[in-house]
């Protein structure tokens, strides 16, 4: 089967996941299509799933709700001693993938912090701004859900306590006819076990 997600939830979330997948189904095989910028034509491009971000709903599509996203800054520890006694930005860098900066404004004002001074650099994917800050290279603004393996594992620390609740997530969704796909069925409840295990992850940070 093939299921379509964006680089990032691959390579942050779902890729370390699917050895314990396989090991549990042995006989189902899953193809990873990262054509992450559109929806796909289920049928005709023989896609069984997508992975998809936005806040839904999705007509005519079996929707299951994986998790909501929630935005904080993340860096290699030491690079930052205490941003949270800070009033600004100067001198740091952010790293994001909005060319406006919107949703950096967006978090700095529920923190009642001002990004005056700060420098940005912007990529098109949320790993490869993530990966950036694992470097040092400076500040990204994180999905918790993806980068809980890397704070754990000491690659990163959340750098400010506030949270942003960004009003969108991430859903499994795809074609009502894949009721009858016995591997795709088994994949959905495992997406969704790993994800009731991704919220009660957030939920300790």
């Amino acid at each position: 089967m093939t299921l379509r997600v964006h680089p990032s939830i691959a390579i942050r979330w779902l890729m370390p996941r699917l050895p314990d997948f396989y090991r549990d189904h042995p006989h189902v095989r899953v193809d990873l299509d990262t054509a992450w910028s559109r929806r796909p034509d289920f049928e005709l491009e023989g896609i069984d799933g997508m992975i998809e971000y936005g806040a839904g709903p999705w007509p005519s599509l079996v929707e299951d709700r994986l998790w909501e996203e929630h935005l904080a800054p993340v860096c290699r520890p030491g690079l930052v001693d205490d941003l949270a006694s800070r009033g600004d930005f100067d001198g740091l860098v952010l790293l994001h993938m909005d060319r406006t900066h919107g949703t950096w404004e967006r978090w700095a004002a529920q923190a009642k912090m001002s990004l005056a001074g700060a420098r940005h650099l912007v990529f098109d994917t949320l790993d490869l701004a993530v990966t950036a800050a694992q470097q040092g290279q400076g500040i990204a603004l994180a999905d918790l859900a993806l980068v809980g393996a890397a704070m754990r594992g000491g690659l990163l620390m959340q750098a400010h306590p506030a949270q942003l609740d960004a009003g969108m997530g991430y859903s499994l969704i795809a074609p009502r006819t894949s009721d009858s796909h016995q591997g795709f069925c088994q994949l959905r409840e495992w997406l969704k076990q790993q994800a009731e295990m991704t919220r009660r992850e957030l939920v300790a940070i």
